[in-house]
């Protein structure tokens, strides 16, 4: 049995991984010692944030955590083609049909630890929607059963034990969590109240009901309230339109992005990737934090004339960030940056990520067991209808032996783009982005990649942007022909 089940947090909450139980109770802390107004030991919301007082929907709340289950099988299954999509309706029903297998093949700690905690998980996402313990462990028996029969068994008999101990040992572990949770949340020390976040986590992306999560750096539940931002963050709301460009100005959003890229016709389909990032700003809007989580994969790809590469997806290295905004006025901002990327491309071995190495632009995400830092200034100037932003950075791979062998890369980036923002309904943003990389350490190496990467991005709280990517020289120009990109973004 594979975990795509424990995904369910971070599709609901990969904020999570960035704001730490320890930082949301410093934010808490911090918030009631600044405020006579809070009376609450938990993360107080916005000032417009009403307790929602509707009664609780067991359905509709099911459709959010199946939902979720499902992005979650998305994202994580390395292997797609035989883990979801190699069904049909008879395999279906000769899975489901058959009595679940009593031996799934999975070891003790998977069928007797791993899922009674995911079923506990289950039980505290009912709880911390309103419904009671009965409904919250009826929820996590239906989950676990739905996950059985709906989603493995497309490709699989349902399974016997993940059947019964996933909610009959879940639900009373999940009782328990959340009972001691809410005992930490309501003691004075600091370390147990920041105790109770890991405990519970859905407390962090659940609070009075509402999904959300905690803001570490301002100290609030995400997503509540009237959205009208102030000067600083409608400036980060015009800027924060480009995937390739990153803006001076910090702007609070979850967003994804998916983007595929048509290798040339000598070596075959396409390479694919797709990322989750959350970026969350103090309330200032003049520092953030950010975060993104990412796979990449190929299909029908054959770039060393030997047999093609097995098609599948690979979780690539995780990019954590940060920036701070050091000069801004009514129509200029400059920023300093730094990313640092640690090694979660945990299993190459049937060498997807390797092959993904040969479109060099993403390099630091591919290469295996590699430590990246990345320092970067972003700067822009704007006037009511155009932008014009530019980046310079640089890279420093450790552990790179599995580019050219040598234990060390350098890279250094530079990009620009120009934007018009059209004043009309949904504010559509055209915008035409350039990119460029250089690794003056590489061996073979000796052109920068180039790119130019026309787009547009339509909304303002949530909006959709959509892109082209073409390569201008290079060694990606030598694998790729061009890439498109989409992406949704919900902003607050």
């Amino acid at each position: 049995m594979n975990y795509s089940r424990l995904i369910l947090l971070i599709i609901f909450g990969v904020s999570s991984l960035f704001s730490s139980p320890f930082s949301a109770v410093i934010s808490e802390e911090m918030q009631m010692q600044d405020s006579t107004n809070t009376q609450s030991q938990e993360v107080q919301p916005g000032d417009d944030y009403k307790s929602d007082q509707s009664a609780p929907n067991f359905f509709k709340d099911s459709v959010y955590l199946y939902g979720g289950l499902w992005a979650g099988r998305f994202f994580y299954v390395r292997n797609k083609n035989s883990r979801i999509f190699d069904t049909s309706f008879s395999k279906w029903k000769d899975n489901i049909t058959q009595w679940p297998e009593t031996d799934d093949g999975d070891e003790f700690f998977t069928n007797f630890i791993t899922h009674p905690y995911i079923g506990s998980m289950y039980y505290l996402f009912y709880r911390g929607r309103g419904h009671s313990v009965l409904k919250s462990a009826l929820g996590s028996a239906l989950q676990s059963t739905l996950f059985e029969y709906t989603i493995e068994g497309l490709v699989e008999t349902p399974s016997l034990p993940d059947l019964i101990f996933t909610p009959l040992v879940g639900a009373p572990l999940g009782i328990v969590l959340d009972e001691t949770s809410k005992w930490l949340s309501g003691r004075d020390n600091i370390g147990a109240r920041s105790l109770a976040y890991v405990v519970n986590p859905m407390k962090i992306i659940i609070d009075d009901r509402k999904f959300g999560f905690v803001n570490p750096l301002s100290g609030t539940f995400g997503f509540h309230g009237v959205f009208e931002p102030k000067e600083n963050k409608e400036h980060a709301l015009r800027l924060s339109y480009s995937n390739f460009v990153e803006s001076p100005i910090p702007v609070g959003r979850i967003m994804t992005s998916t983007e595929v890229i048509n290798v040339k016709q000598e070596f075959g389909g396409e390479f694919i990737m797709y990322y989750i990032r959350v970026d969350l700003p103090n309330d200032a809007n003049d520092s953030a934090i950010y975060i993104r989580i990412s796979q990449a994969g190929v299909n029908s790809v054959n770039i060393n004339g030997d047999d093609p590469i097995s098609d599948g997806f690979e979780l690539t290295n995780l990019l954590l960030g940060g920036k701070h905004l050091v000069y801004n006025n009514n129509n200029k901002a400059l920023a300093l940056g730094f990313e640092f990327m640690v090694p979660l491309a945990y299993k190459d071995n049937v060498d997807r990520l390797q092959t993904l190495t040969n479109f060099q632009r993403d390099l630091p995400f591919y290469l295996e067991s590699a430590f990246t830092t990345s320092p970067y200034i972003a700067g822009s100037v704007w006037n009511d209808h155009f932008a014009v932003q530019a980046n310079l950075g640089t890279d420093i791979i450790i552990n790179s032996d599995k580019f050219e062998d040598d234990d060390v890369e350098w890279r250094i980036k530079y990009a620009a783009s120009i934007a018009a923002e059209l004043p009309v309904i949904y504010d559509p943003t055209f915008y035409v982005d350039f990119l460029g990389i250089y690794i003056p350490t590489a061996d073979s190496i000796k052109n920068n990649d180039l790119f130019v990467s026309p787009g547009f991005r339509i909304g303002k709280q949530y909006n959709a942007g959509f892109g082209v990517q073409f390569p201008i020289t290079g060694p990606s120009d030598d694998v790729a022909k061009f890439s498109f990109v989409i992406d949704l973004q919900a902003r607050f």
